[in-house]
């Protein structure tokens, strides 16, 4: 109210701005804020009125981009306003059967959207509309039973599909709990800020901004939102803590999402914001449990796994986590053989991460190795904590029962002849021209020279050429990164076809044959500098599953691979993107120049791949392929990772499939699109 007084606009204008952003960005202060423009508006109603005037500009807009997480806040912060009585309480119902009308009339893939609104919205302002517009509020509550009863799309039921009985969907558990029965729902109204100040809010007038928006130049597409599917102790025993009722804990559950989205990869501070929630609600397993669910959700999750490992493994740091964290991981693991299978590698990098930031405290026991779908599960997350630390910390800190599940140690086996023979003499002459440093060019024109004292030629030269390479460069990521650029041209030349290039992988599969991660490192590397193709990689992939010898293993390595590559390509038209802008920031023409080129070449690259795959997997499908289930499998999981790429390309891809048994796949794939 002092500050209301001023005579400097531009003051004003910034506090306007500041508040407005903090009424959208705060997920868990909406009744705070509310309470402050009430008791403002007692003796400053014109500042109210502009406050508001913003906060419904800035609702039609992120309701329109898509925004889901402010709309919802800014919506919720209305209706707070409607309970104390600022807002008309018609106005505010007419308000959300709009909303409700849009998911009635707009696109399948977009009346998520509308009804999650709506949906997370009711649980503030329910006592409030059947206090003051009863029938108004009943008709609304019947228009949105009739939509929750229909919700039946086709990225649902594939969603549904896809995932263990285990998850639960997220929307429609939150309606299940607060249409209850009605004495089943707490009192919340009394619990609010504004309870504090009853009586000088007794009078409040009601504001003359009408509150309402516009439908009609909106963006439907933008508008697209699936309500996830979650692992949800909903309804169980909850570890650590009481809550209320089933209501209170999908509200818990949705601001802790609404927080995580509030700090754009800062886990530091979403650690110190979820601690702190943790303490106040004494609901440790909720919080945990919504983190958990955000790593599994399908089709996308906001963060790569590793984000939220680190804000676990931060959290765990407090006595209060640890009991609840073991609880989830050791139920998560014994349902692992059911997950599909993005959601399961998801997992299995998670847990990997978790158990690597406490390696030496961790309590093994949970994930205690007593059937086969958890031994699998520990073998794969035994084999990706191996790529994170030392194998000496890793066997130090492992029970006995566990040591028979990790991979041998990873050591680099190098196939020369025995002493004696050409091939180790060439070899040793190589090595002494890697010693001296010698460049690209006198390495080329000595192996090229009918005077070289190699004798190797052709196809065996270039596996002792690269035998020799990776020997010299297993020391560690910077001499591999060293000897590639110095040499990388040297290579170009003596691998003149695709299979001399698939001759290269097998040559790095052969020596780090119990590392994968190094297979996968080296192959990206060489990416990168050009030296193997990525379309070529994609044919090796293909050519190894087709040979029918990896079925036990569900072609892990081979599609780790592909996966992989996928991402590099991705990465490489993103950080493209990226540089182009810059340049274009600095005006600096030859960058600008340059990036355009790799753009285009990095962009119909990435095209060119994913159509490329989706073709071997036709072939391989329509081969009578031993392992189609495991195929299938994976194709689904390919198309889920990377369904924004995908997307421009269905209808192609689709064309391949038409006629097939797997063409239902697709159909229901366009969906997530």
């Amino acid at each position: 109210v002092k500050y209301c007084n001023t005579k400097d606009q531009g003051f004003k204008e910034m506090m306007l701005s500041t508040f407005v952003e903090a009424i959208e960005s705060l997920t868990l202060k909406p009744s705070v804020y509310a309470t402050a423009v009430a008791l403002v508006h007692l003796s400053q109603p014109n500042f109210v009125d502009a406050i508001c005037e913003r906060i419904l500009d800035h609702f039609q807009r992120h309701l329109d981009a898509g925004n889901l997480r402010q709309a919802k806040t800014i919506l919720i912060f209305l209706g707070e306003l409607m309970n104390i009585g600022l807002i008309n309480s018609f106005a505010y119902v007419t308000l959300l059967s709009n909303l409700l009308n849009e998911a009635e009339n707009t696109l399948e893939t977009s009346r998520d959207y509308y009804l999650t609104l709506v949906v997370h919205t009711l649980p503030y302002v329910h006592e409030g509309l059947n206090e003051k517009s009863a029938p108004d509020y009943k008709t609304l509550l019947d228009s949105l039973t009739g939509l929750i009863g229909r919700r039946n799309t086709n990225a649902y039921r594939l969603l549904q599909a896809f995932s263990d009985r285990e998850f639960q969907d997220r929307l429609v558990n939150f309606w299940n709990e607060f249409s209850s029965p009605a004495e089943e729902k707490p009192k919340s109204l009394s619990r609010r800020p504004y309870a504090e100040f009853k009586e000088a809010l007794a009078n409040v007038k009601q504001m003359k901004k009408q509150v309402k928006v516009n439908f009609n130049n909106k963006n439907v597409a933008k508008c697209t939102y699936q309500a996830p599917l979650d692992f949800s102790v909903v309804g169980k025993d909850v570890i650590g803590g009481e809550v209320n009722s089933g209501l209170d804990k999908c509200i818990i559950h949705e601001n802790v999402v609404d927080l995580i989205s509030s700090f754009n990869l800062n886990s530091k501070m979403l650690q110190e914001m979820l601690l702190a929630f943790v303490k106040d609600r004494q609901t440790p397993t909720l919080v945990l449990e919504a983190l958990i669910g955000e790593v599994l959700r399908l089709p996308n999750t906001e963060y790569k796994p590793i984000f939220y490992a680190i804000v676990v493994s931060g959290l765990n740091e407090d006595f209060t986590i640890q009991k609840p964290l073991e609880y989830l991981l050791g139920t998560l693991i014994e349902h692992y053989g059911a997950f599909e299978i993005e959601a399961a590698e998801r997992f299995i990098d998670f847990l990997s991460i978790v158990i690597n930031q406490s390696l030496q405290t961790w309590n093994w026991g949970i994930l205690s190795p007593n059937t086969n779908p958890k031994r699998q599960a520990l073998r794969k997350v035994l084999e990706r904590v191996l790529r994170l630390t030392s194998y000496a910390k890793v066997e130090s800190c492992l029970p006995a029962e566990y040591k028979s599940l990790i991979p041998l140690e990873p050591t680099p086996i190098f196939r020369f002849d025995e002493p004696g023979s050409m091939q180790q003499t060439d070899a040793e002459i190589i090595k002494d021209r890697f010693n001296a440093k010698v460049s690209a060019e006198d390495m080329l024109a000595f192996l090229s020279s009918e005077s070289s004292t190699v004798e190797s030629s052709g196809d065996e030269l270039l596996n002792l050429f690269m035998q020799c390479l990776l020997q010299r460069a297993s020391k560690s990521l910077t001499h591999l990164d060293n000897m590639l650029e110095r040499y990388a041209n040297v290579i170009n030349n003596l691998c003149k076809n695709e299979v001399q290039q698939q001759q290269i992988i097998q040559v790095i599969r052969s020596i780090w044959a119990n590392s994968p991660f190094h297979i996968l490192t080296i192959i990206d590397r060489m990416i990168n500098y050009k030296v193997l193709n990525s379309r070529m990689v994609v044919a090796f992939v293909f050519k190894e599953i087709e040979k029918r010898e990896d079925e036990a293993n569900q072609y892990g390595l081979n599609f780790e691979i592909l996966l992989s590559l996928l991402s590099k390509v991705i990465n490489l038209a993103l950080s493209s993107a990226n540089e182009l802008q810059r340049a274009k920031a600095v005006n600096d023409y030859d960058a600008v120049r340059k990036n355009e080129q790799a753009l285009e070449f990095w962009g119909e690259e990435q095209k060119n791949v994913f159509l490329t795959v989706f073709k071997r997997f036709h072939r391989l499908l329509t081969s009578q392929h031993p392992s189609r289930g495991i195929i299938v499998a994976r194709m689904r999981q390919i198309a889920i990772r990377f369904n924004k790429q995908i997307a421009p390309l269905h209808s192609k891809i689709e064309e391949d499939f038409n006629g097939t048994e797997y063409a239902s796949h697709f159909i229901q794939l366009r969906s997530l699109y």
